[in-house]
């Protein structure tokens, strides 16, 4: 299979067009070298070094730096300003968004695993990314019977032993992107709302007691590479999904 991503540049002029009913999910490697975290640290604000100075292991440091910078170069190229002008303010939960002003109703959201994050962005429509590293566990079985649905338990108990880890991470990825791009968080319930677990085309397929409210949004799976598994939603109808890699700034 073709590498799905393409490649750009921080300085790339002018910024990849984001219309409406499309969004863009940007790769970014987080180990970065010394020089390039030094630069991209020079952009965030004091709360966000405050923040990093908080981890104590260097790694992890060094990838909150990378990951914040690398959002705040990617959002200030669609909003055509610098990364250290981008301002954000925060949900009742805690999801950032885009302070005021933002002409052109930029949306985003950032995940992460171990030393890949992604950044999806839409305009005008709420949207949630998540990414999650496939990797042995063995009580999947009883977080799926503690948080996951009735609907998704029988789908997962149907599903070949072997299988059944993938369609955990898949499931996993799949609820937590949809809980981000409401802004609740895992607080509204895991369990409120129904996704497929089973490889090929995802879906929304119940959300509470409201027949209408699933319909209203767009769940993609995402390649992002062997041993990951990955999705974005989006309200509304999403008619492409374009995959950029985000290079460091030399």
């Amino acid at each position: 299979m073709d590498d799905p991503w393409r490649q750009s540049s921080t300085d790339r002029s002018p910024s990849p067009s984001l219309a409406l009913g499309e969004a863009h999910v940007w790769q970014i490697a987080l180990d970065a070298p010394d020089s390039v975290v030094s630069q991209l640290r020079s952009t965030l604000d004091a709360d966000e070094q405050v923040r990093a100075e908080r981890f104590r292991m260097g790694h992890l440091r060094t990838r909150f730096l990378v990951g914040r910078g690398a959002l705040r170069s990617i959002l200030g190229d669609y909003l055509g300003i610098s990364p250290a002008q981008v301002a954000f303010e925060y949900g009742a939960y805690g999801k950032p968004s885009i302070a005021s002003p933002n002409p052109v109703g930029l949306e985003f959201n950032l995940a992460h695993t171990q030393d890949i994050a992604l950044c999806a962005v839409t305009r005008d429509r709420p949207i949630g990314v998540d990414v999650e590293t496939i990797r042995r566990l063995d009580d999947s079985g009883k977080i799926i019977t503690r948080y996951f649905s009735a609907h998704e338990q029988a789908e997962y108990l149907r599903l070949p032993e072997g299988e059944r880890l993938s369609a955990f991470y898949r499931g996993w990825a799949r609820k937590e992107a949809y809980l981000k791009a409401t802004g609740a968080g895992i607080s509204a319930g895991l369990d409120t709302f129904d996704v497929t677990l089973s490889p090929g085309p995802p879906a929304l397929l119940r959300v509470g007691n409201d027949p209408e409210e699933a319909p209203r949004w767009s769940l993609i799976d995402l390649d992002v590479g062997p041993g990951m598994t990955a999705a974005v939603v989006v309200k509304g109808r999403i008619e492409r999904v374009a995959l950029w890699r985000w290079d460091w700034p030399g």
